[in-house]
């Protein structure tokens, strides 16, 4: 009895050789997917990054409209505000124009900051997140100082160095989530006019 056999070039049977290739593909599949998936998040976080530096411009503009609402209209109450032999009611009516342009203010605050709050942002692009949150956490501290103004102009005349530290601590945080260099124009517009 004889017994014949296929035999490939490499020695083995064929049912070898064919497992042999399919790891091949495998492999060449994975690596595919695993330099796409890198691509795509590199994409998705410059995407990411790019909505946080103009959600931040956006609210940066929203302060300044406030700001020159509110200073606008001290610049023009100011003689009235200090002279002598202001009457309850003028001051009350006064007080009125000052809180009236607020609360004017605060609307542009809150459309910017629900914006930016509403950015989605990958939970592994922790830059792009912190710096998010911590202009979420300025506009926040700015929105408060300028309802408290629309019940109580008075406040205004009182500084808070929280809010401060809250805009150092947020463009901070832009600075290390932005680190492209064309980008930084976007955080120079986001310090220019800093006055809160």
């Amino acid at each position: 009895m004889t017994v014949v056999a296929d035999v490939l070039t490499n020695g083995r049977d064929g049912r070898l050789a064919r497992q042999r290739a399919f790891p091949r593909w495998l492999t060449v599949a994975l690596v595919f997917l695993v330099v796409a998936g890198f691509a795509a998040d590199r994409w998705q976080r410059q995407r990411e990054v790019d909505q946080v530096l103009h959600g931040a411009v956006s609210g940066r503009q929203s302060v300044y409209f406030a700001e020159a609402r509110v200073g606008g209209m001290l610049q023009y109450l100011t003689p009235v505000l200090f002279r002598d032999g202001l009457t309850p009611s003028m001051q009350s009516s006064l007080d009125g124009l000052l809180q009236q342009a607020a609360s004017e203010g605060t609307q542009s605050l809150r459309e910017s900051r629900a914006a930016l709050g509403g950015t989605f942002v990958l939970p592994w692009h922790h830059e792009a997140r912190a710096a998010r949150d911590a202009y979420v956490v300025y506009l926040d501290a700015v929105i408060a100082k300028y309802e408290a103004a629309s019940r109580d102009a008075s406040t205004l005349f009182q500084t808070d160095p929280a809010i401060r530290e809250d805009f150092m601590t947020a463009l901070s945080a832009l600075r290390t989530a932005v680190p492209h260099p064309d980008l930084q124009h976007g955080i120079e517009l986001v310090k220019a006019g800093y006055r809160s």
